[in-house]
């Protein structure tokens, strides 16, 4: 099966106008990885398949690419795994066409669908410390319904280091975790700013719990530090 899966991903491929097949590894830009699961596996939706995951490897200067696909639940194996790679391989082509392109391609992704696209976008966007991308992403924090993408947005936010950013992030907060809090004390301390270093004094002095209270005194020891001048 292993012969015929790769004999029709081959054909897939050759069929696709953005790929080009290279008769051997030293002529490819790119080196192809495909990865299949053969047992059906129930995703956090609920949803159920067989996950096929892509990566894409430059085999010079570019950025390595990475999606995984979700075969259907079939018993036919080689369908199964054939329909994942077709989802994984679609957004590998999205990701190529976004790194393409200015960052607005990127901002707009923002809003896609696809959670996986979103989840690139947002990365992108902090490596490329993109300061037009600050009030999207803000916004996108609020409504974005995935925790772990939340955090990536924080992420992104720390790394372009708008400090604009720091009263969404702070509204992330609200009536979470925790967990969740220690992470956003975290994120304003390397933020720093105004806006940030009052949440942390607020924090410190009377949040009910303790962690989170530690967090917020470090933190701001923290900041304090960075405002000290070098010797």
């Amino acid at each position: 099966m292993r012969e015929a899966l790769r004999g029709a991903i081959r054909e897939r491929l050759a069929q696709d106008p953005s790929a080009r097949l290279a008769e051997n590894a030293p002529a490819a830009d790119y080196l192809l990885r495909v990865e299949g699961g053969w047992f059906v596996q129930r995703a956090e939706d609920g949803s159920e398949g067989r996950p096929v995951s892509l990566t894409l490897r430059p085999t010079g200067a570019g950025q390595e690419l990475q999606a995984t696909g979700r075969g259907l639940p079939l018993t036919d194996v080689a369908a199964s795994l054939l329909a994942g790679f077709d989802d994984a391989w679609q957004v590998l082509r999205q990701q190529r066409w976004l790194l393409g392109g200015e960052d607005q391609r990127l901002i707009d992704a923002l809003t896609s669908p696809d959670a996986r696209l979103r989840d690139f976008a947002i990365q992108e966007l902090g490596e490329r410390k993109s300061g037009a991308a600050v009030p999207a992403l803000s916004g996108r924090l609020a409504v974005e319904p995935r925790a772990e993408l939340q955090l990536r947005i924080v992420g992104a936010l720390v790394a372009i280091g708008d400090r604009r950013a720091a009263e969404p992030i702070i509204e992330l907060a609200r009536n979470k975790s925790p967990e969740v809090v220690i992470q956003v004390v975290f994120a304003l301390a390397a933020l720093g700013g105004r806006t940030a270093e009052g949440y942390l004094v607020t924090l410190a002095g009377g949040y009910p719990h303790p962690a989170v209270q530690q967090a917020a005194t470090e933190a701001l020891a923290e900041l304090a530090r960075k405002a000290r001048p070098a010797d």
